[in-house]
């Protein structure tokens, strides 16, 4: 009964967070008008790059030297799809690489550092290739370039050894510190294990591997909406451009920088504004249905006792408890304690006592 209390609990959890993120009338709308065959089309495209983004980061956990099979990295990504519209969901897929052999979740942490430096050198280095070839105005290199900084400075502070020799000496000033510096040197190792020249091209294919099926779940998309359509070409510039100042304004889930960038992007192709705005909805809304649903689906399917195992903090909280107060001596302090409180609360209140007014002038000596 509490297992299935639990599970009722967990499947309301997720439609309350897709009422939330996704437009459920749009997408509603949406699916009515999409053909059957369109809508195959499209969740096999969707299937696919999630594929490819779960084997990048199987990729990323075996290059960071983890001891994990590479169908375990991939269900761990699949999985963690639950969360990750909501902020900070990523950190869900190192919470379920600990559960595979000898993974501990700081050791698959820095996989998902390392993959968004890899996205932030591989996408706006795309998009600032692609300004090149098209000769945009100066003005609109200003947004790859931001992006482009941003990776290559948070990849030459994880090379840096200085910077990490100053987070250890800061460990090591205090006591209550100083035992996390074991901690931070497994992380540094790890760290610097993807920070090789094959991790790094490694993640640079998967990286373009991944824009590539992005792009294709968008023109997928725009196809089934609209007359005119997109091209390749044009998916694909669209897609960078939007993920590219979602780079540049770290916004937590890219919620409106990425959704406007595609608005704009779309009515720029002759779409219109009113019908690209409702484009970049439905792509939102689908997009985390998408994921949700299969990440819930995928979460019960391999991770069904890290769910369950939720249930078991309360019975152990409740037994700690019942384990501290049989402590000997901890019922013989407590006890006097309790019967002071109850003694105090049962006592009478004092009467007020007869104060003496002041004494008058000439009253003294009478």
């Amino acid at each position: 009964m509490i297992k299935r209390a639990f599970v009722v609990s967990i499947v309301l959890a997720i439609v309350g967070v897709l009422a939330y993120l996704a437009d459920i009338e749009l997408l509603v709308r949406a699916l009515e008008a999409l053909p059957p065959q369109q809508l195959a089309l499209l969740v096999g495209v969707f299937l696919f790059g999630a594929l490819v983004k779960g084997l990048r980061w199987a990729f990323y956990l075996r290059a960071a030297k983890l001891d994990i099979r590479w169908r375990d990295g991939m269900t761990t990504y699949l999985a963690a799809m639950t969360t990750s519209p909501l902020p900070g969901g990523s950190w869900l897929a190192p919470r379920l690489a600990q559960e595979h052999g000898h993974v501990r979740m700081r050791q698959a942490a820095p996989a998902v550092f390392f993959g968004f430096i890899v996205d932030a050198i591989t996408v706006p280095t795309l998009v600032f290739i692609l300004f090149l070839a098209t000769d945009q105005p100066r003005y609109s290199f200003v947004v790859p370039l931001v992006g482009l900084g941003l990776g290559i400075t948070l990849f030459s502070v994880g090379r840096s050894q200085l910077v990490w020799n100053f987070v250890s000496r800061q460990l090591a000033r205090t006591r209550f510190t100083r035992g996390w510096l074991p901690k931070e040197q497994d992380i540094q190792i790890r760290v610097r294990a993807l920070m090789r020249p094959g991790p790094v091209l490694g993640g640079i294919i998967f990286s373009l591997g991944a824009t590539l099926c992005s792009a294709a779940f968008l023109m997928v998309i725009v196809d089934a909406l609209t007359i005119r359509g997109l091209q390749p070409l044009e998916a694909l510039w669209i897609h960078t451009v939007s993920e590219t100042a979602g780079i540049a304004i770290p916004i937590p889930g890219g919620f409106g920088v990425t959704d406007s960038s595609i608005a704009g992007m779309l009515n720029r192709t002759g779409i219109g504004l009113t019908r690209a705005t409702f484009l970049a909805l439905i792509l939102r809304s689908m997009s985390v249905v998408f994921r949700v649903f299969f990440g819930t689906l995928f979460l019960f399917l391999y991770y069904d006792r890290f769910l369950l195992s939720v249930l078991d903090i309360r019975g152990r909280t409740r037994n700690a408890y019942r384990r501290a107060i049989t402590i000997p001596g901890l019922k013989q302090t407590l006890r006097p304690l309790a019967a002071a409180l109850h003694l105090r609360h049962r006592q009478p209140v004092a009467p007020m006592l007869d104060i003496p007014g002041p004494i008058e002038e000439g009253s003294v000596g009478d």
